[in-house]
């Protein structure tokens, strides 16, 4: 592989966002049946991928969130059995985002004045992201948030909520947690 097209990092599910990889070009610009993949970065599983088509969502179970990502790429074509080339020199890709903070929400109390929610969670890890930030919203607080939880007072036209952002290349990645 001589130069890869990939684009992202772009949603693939709930919060998640990952790089794909688009195309390739090989030296001596061979048509391929399909790619292999392995990711490269602290942390991060080095398992290659299954050979398959183009385009590809480029992941390693969860392990290559918040790192700064390579990738390692290979062509491969069908015979009588499938043959791959060799690996090419690892290609810079960035810092794919993952928002799962498995927030436990509990909202007590039932009049209006008397409404509170209070909002548990384990947050973002900084790692290679440039920012990250846990915001408790939609209320009054009544104790301000600590690193992973907050309690809120909610009237009825109140919208409390969790909103955690991360912010990757100058470009902010926002998921929202509500009762």
């Amino acid at each position: 592989m001589t130069a890869i097209d990939v684009d992202g990092p772009v949603a693939t599910a709930e919060g998640r966002w990952d790089f794909r990889l688009l195309g390739v070009t090989t030296a001596g610009g061979d048509a391929l049946d399909s790619v292999q993949y392995r990711l490269v970065g602290v942390g991060v599983d080095p398992a290659e991928s299954v050979p398959g088509p183009l385009p590809t969502a480029l992941t390693a179970g969860t392990s290559h969130y918040g790192t700064a990502l390579e990738v390692e790429v290979r062509g491969c074509r069908q015979y009588e059995q499938l043959l791959c080339g060799a690996w090419s020199a690892p290609f810079a890709l960035g810092v794919a985002v993952l928002i799962d903070v498995q927030p436990t929400i509990v909202a007590t109390g039932e009049a209006p004045n008397d409404r509170s929610v209070s909002i548990s969670w384990t947050p973002v890890a900084l790692g290679d992201y440039d920012a990250v930030d846990h915001v408790c919203a939609g209320g009054d607080p009544i104790e301000y948030p600590t690193a992973s939880s907050c309690l809120i007072t909610a009237a009825p036209p109140d919208d409390p909520r969790l909103i955690v952002t991360v912010t990757e290349n100058a470009i902010t990645y926002t998921r929202e947690y509500r009762p």
